[in-house]
C-alpha cells in the first residue's frame, strides 16, 4: 500500500511531526529501537496495545517469528 497520501495528510495536519519511519525491514520493534538510539532515549512498548491480526499472530507462532519484528509493508510510524 502506498503511504504517500497518508504522509502528506499527516504533515498537512501536524507540520511539527518529529520523526517518520518505514517499518518494512525489521518491523515495528526494530524501527522503534533505531529511533530510540538516534534520540539517545529508551522506548517502552506495551505489546498488548499493538494490533496484530489473528492470522499474522498464528503464522508467526507456527514459524517461530515475533510479529513485532516482521516486515510491515505499507505502514509508517510517526512521532508527533
Amino acid at each position: 500500500a502506498a503511504v504517500l497520501p497518508l504522509v502528506r495528510a499527516l504533515l498537512d495536519a501536524v507540520p511539527e511531526t518529529r520523526v517518520m519511519r518505514d517499518p518494512t525491514r525489521g518491523g515495528l520493534a526494530t524501527a522503534l529501537c533505531e529511533i530510540a538510539v538516534a534520540a539517545g532515549a529508551g522506548v517502552r512498548l506495551d505489546e498488548t496495545a499493538v494490533p496484530v491480526r489473528r492470522e499474522v499472530r498464528a503464522a508467526c507462532e507456527v514459524l517461530g517469528f515475533d510479529p513485532l519484528y516482521v516486515a510491515c509493508e505499507g505502514r509508517f510510524l510517526a512521532i508527533v
